[in-house]
C-alpha cells in the first residue's frame, strides 16, 4: 500500500470516528428531547412549534448557503 494510500486510510478513519462520536452525542440529546416531552404535558405543542421553527430556518440557511458561498 502506497504511504498516501496509508494516510489517507487514517485520515477516512479520524473523521469515521468523529462521526460515531458526534452521533452518540445525538443520540443523547434526542433521548433527552424524547424524555422532556414525554414528561410535558401541555407544553409539548410548543417544543414542536420551536423545533418546527428550527426545521424552517435550517431548510432556508442550507438552500441560501451556496447562493451566499458563489457570490464571495
Amino acid at each position: 500500500m502506497a504511504p498516501s494510500e496509508q494516510r489517507e486510510l487514517e485520515n477516512l478513519s479520524t473523521r469515521l470516528t468523529r462521526l460515531e462520536a458526534d452521533m452518540k452525542s445525538q443520540n443523547i440529546i434526542l433521548g433527552e428531547l424524547r424524555d422532556m416531552m414525554i414528561t410535558a404535558r401541555g407544553s409539548w405543542k410548543t417544543v414542536m412549534g420551536i423545533a418546527g421553527f428550527a426545521a424552517v430556518v435550517g431548510g432556508l440557511f442550507a438552500k441560501l448557503l451556496p447562493f451566499w458561498v458563489m457570490k464571495q
